[in-house]
């Protein structure tokens, strides 16, 4: 989509936004990165700005470099605080899927914590196996490792979220592998 943006410029608008993209780009990227303390965040702000500009060509026209330049400054720092909004209310989203999952599954927490425990490891080991691989794998690096949900994230290369769907899952399939006799050994 930029490049039929882009091509649909004329060459004095296309030069002017390759100068200005040249001009001003890391100094833009710095402005993104102090909001945000992400590169590829503040590169995809970045670029969002420069798309703005680009979709509204007759901005360009009788402008500024100085009010173009403010004008992607202005646009950077909008989309900066919409993205720290977006993660705000994806993180507030985790956080209550993390409290709600918590109460309701602390004794398969407790249980599943105590993997290795020579007591009940046996039971909870026999029960994990017959989980899917997914499920097993995000135990494991949980309870066995004892790795916390951030960790958990960056070790499998997943977003924070997919984690916390992840052991919400595995819980639920644990309680449902678990035999009658199980649960009273637990």
């Amino acid at each position: 989509m930029l490049i039929f943006l882009f091509m649909d410029l004329s060459d004095e608008e296309r030069s002017l936004v390759e100068r200005l993209f040249r001009a001003y780009a890391a100094e833009l990227l710095r402005f993104a990165r102090s909001f945000l303390g992400s590169d590829f965040l503040a590169e995809e702000v970045v670029q969002d700005a420069f798309l703005a500009l680009i979709k509204e060509p007759k901005r360009m026209q009788r402008r500024t470099e100085k009010a173009l330049r403010a004008y992607l400054f202005s646009k950077t720092r909008y989309y900066a605080l919409d993205a720290l909004r977006s993660q705000r209310k994806e993180d507030e989203k985790a956080d209550r899927l993390t409290e709600r999952f918590s109460d309701e599954t602390r004794t398969d927490l407790e249980a599943l914590a105590e993997i290795g425990d020579v007591a009940i490891g046996p039971n909870v080991d026999a029960v994990v196996e017959r989980l899917s691989e997914t499920s097993q794998e995000i135990l494991w690096l949980k309870f066995a490792k004892a790795m916390t949900n951030k960790e958990v994230a960056a070790r499998l290369g997943i977003s924070y979220n997919a984690v916390c769907t992840r052991l919400s899952r595995a819980y639920g399939e644990f309680r449902d592998a678990l035999t009658k006799e199980e649960r009273e050994t637990l």
